[in-house]
């Protein structure tokens, strides 16, 4: 899970530290069609339930994939979490993932990247929708120069808000390090 701080707007005005995390973007590198392999990683151009058109993966993680996609009835850019394809069928990660989804439904945080929904296809996909936030990564944004010291003090105190709420609810989450240019 990102750490996030809203769809858009600026970071925290009196520090100048951003206040949302993200993942980095990563060109997808699937070579067969999703109609050949409905559990492959997702090609640009699929379309989820008539609904979420991929757009390109943004992230891997050790359970799920992240893609930028199009709600194409709203037309508003979102997160699509799915089971990485080697594990789709494994039941103990599908279960797995299915928690995640219930307990960050149950979490509402302006430090916590807001979630959407779960959705199922046909074909037994699984996927999370939640809302994207863009932007460079904390590393990318600290490379030509790093943050303040009240820069790194205002992000560590909107993360430990974030993970309190987190905490509060009795989950664990990854928590990226990436960061929008708003924060």
């Amino acid at each position: 899970m990102s750490i996030g701080g809203g769809k858009s707007g600026p970071g925290d005005e009196l520090s100048g530290v951003p206040t949302r995390l993200v993942v980095d973007g990563a060109p997808p590198d699937a070579e067969m069609t999703r109609e050949e392999d409905p559990y492959m990683p997702l090609a640009p151009g699929s379309v989820l339930n008539n609904t979420h058109r991929v757009e390109r993966l943004l992230a891997r993680g050790g359970m799920g994939e992240v893609y930028r996609a199009t709600n194409l009835l709203t037309g508003d850019a979102v997160a699509l979490k799915v089971i990485r394809p080697e594990m789709v069928n494994e039941p103990q990660m599908r279960a797995l993932f299915l928690r995640e989804a219930a307990a960050l439904r149950k979490i509402r945080h302006p430090a916590i990247v807001a979630y959407e929904g779960v959705h199922s296809e046909a074909s037994g996909r699984v996927y999370l929708v939640m809302d994207l936030i863009e932007g460079p990564s904390l590393s990318k944004r600290t490379a030509d120069r790093p943050l303040t010291v009240a820069q790194v003090r205002a992000l560590r105190h909107r993360l430990a808000q974030g993970l309190l709420a987190a905490h509060e609810q009795n989950r664990l989450f990854d928590v990226s390090n990436g960061i929008d240019e708003f924060g």
